[in-house]
Parts: C-alpha cells; sequence; structure tokens
C-alpha cells in the first residue's frame, strides 16, 4: 500500500508497455546496496520485493546479487565512506547479465 511502491509499480508497467510498443525487450536488473547485512546484502528484501513483482508482471528480471555476495565488499565500493558501487562490482556482474541475456535469446549472435 506504500505510496512510493505502488509508483515503482506503475513506472515498471508504463517501461514495459513503452518497451513493447517500440518492439524493446525490457528487463530489470536489481543491483543491491552494497552494504552487507549477515549473508546478504541489506537491499535484500526490497529488491525480492520487486523480483516478486516483475515475475508477477511477466517482466524478465535478473539478481545480481549471487553474483556479488562472495566477492570482497572493500572492492565493490568506491570507498569507506562512499558505498556506491565501484568499477569492479560492475565488472562482476557485466558477465552474468551477459549470460542472463544470452540465456534469454536478447543477444545478437555474429
Amino acid at each position: 500500500d506504500d505510496p512510493g511502491w505502488l509508483r515503482v509499480q506503475n513506472a515498471l508497467r508504463r517501461a514495459r508497455t513503452l518497451a513493447e510498443r517500440e518492439q524493446f525487450e525490457f528487463a530489470v536488473v536489481l543491483f543491491p546496496l552494497m552494504v552487507r547485512q549477515g549473508s546478504r546484502f541489506a537491499s535484500h528484501g526490497a529488491l525480492a520485493q520487486v523480483q516478486d513483482f516483475c515475475q508477477r508482471e511477466g517482466i524478465p528480471c535478473f539478481d545480481a546479487e549471487p553474483a556479488l555476495i562472495a566477492a570482497d565488499l572493500e572492492r565493490l565500493t568506491v570507498s569507506s565512506i562512499d558505498l556506491h558501487a565501484s568499477g569492479e562490482a560492475y565488472a562482476v556482474v557485466a558477465p552474468a547479465v551477459a549470460t542472463w541475456l544470452s540465456e534469454q535469446r536478447w543477444l545478437a549472435r555474429d
């Protein structure tokens, strides 16, 4: 019932509709907040909710957490005071996303 979450749901639906209208594939990549909470990232619960929504709506969704969880957190963030994802975090996730896109048959073959 949260107004913010309802806006997110509506935005995802609108984005999917626009992509379909323009004949593009549409998917969501879930990228966690680079803060650990036990054996998961702090954003795990919120992103699981988004993933569940995407599944119900038929929106393909990739969760980057499994690709990142075992990596060294210090190398995944810009610095100890800037917890944004570093280039290395994206370098870890990119091959996993590429594999997933290939499995979806969305990558052009040369």
